[in-house]
């Protein structure tokens, strides 16, 4: 196998098992000697990757973003602008339900961005992003006479942070709601509200 691709190898083990220990053991009590162990790597090895626990932590972050906004990129195939929406709350319900340890690594990077500088300049970006696709989408809607005259920015903020909002009940309190059920309800009632017909 190339240098290269044993590189890439070894550095997604090194994510995969830090994705692990950070979410199960939280940022400050997991050290590298743990993400090491899991990883079955030599502690030198995860340092010739990674200079410390927090280029370790942002990596992880990274990577998830750049999943998460690949799928993003497959949504913008959608035909109307509702569909487009549509499909990224569902895209936020299979990221939940397919891994509870993502979703607990999530919580810790909310609770970290307001530590650290450095992950939260990363986290914001992605999340400035984030609100950029909804805000072309909904602009898109606007334009193709599918949505109503709204404040496509400020829409979008109301979507992303009800998005948020719905996974953090979710995540806190899972045998209350279903979250697949709530996040359909939700966004067919946003829909409505930006709709062409709505008041």
């Amino acid at each position: 196998m190339p240098k290269s691709s044993v590189e890439e190898e070894r550095r997604r083990e090194i994510l995969q098992a830090a994705l692990c220990c950070f979410s199960q053991r939280g940022y400050y009590a997991a050290t590298m000697d743990e993400v090491a162990a899991t990883a079955h790597l030599s502690k030198a090895l995860i340092y010739y990757y990674f200079k410390n626990k927090q280029e370790l932590f942002l990596a992880v972050l990274d990577s998830w973003l750049a999943e998460f906004e690949q799928a993003l990129e497959e949504v913008s195939v959608s035909e109307s602008a509702a569909d487009k929406l549509r499909r990224l709350s569902r895209l936020s319900v299979e990221a939940a339900e397919r891994s509870a340890e993502l979703m607990n690594l999530l919580f810790e990077f909310w609770a970290q961005a307001g530590r650290e500088p450095a992950l939260m300049e990363s986290f914001s970006k992605a999340l400035r992003r984030y609100r950029k696709w909804i805000t072309d989408v909904i602009a898109d809607g606007i334009n193709d006479g599918e949505f109503r005259q709204v404040d496509p920015q400020l829409t979008a903020v109301v979507l992303a942070a009800a998005l948020d909002g719905l996974w953090a009940h979710w995540m806190i309190d899972p045998q209350e709601f279903s979250f697949r059920q709530v996040c359909e309800v939700m966004v067919e009632n946003f829909l409505r509200g930006i709709g062409k017909g709505a008041v």
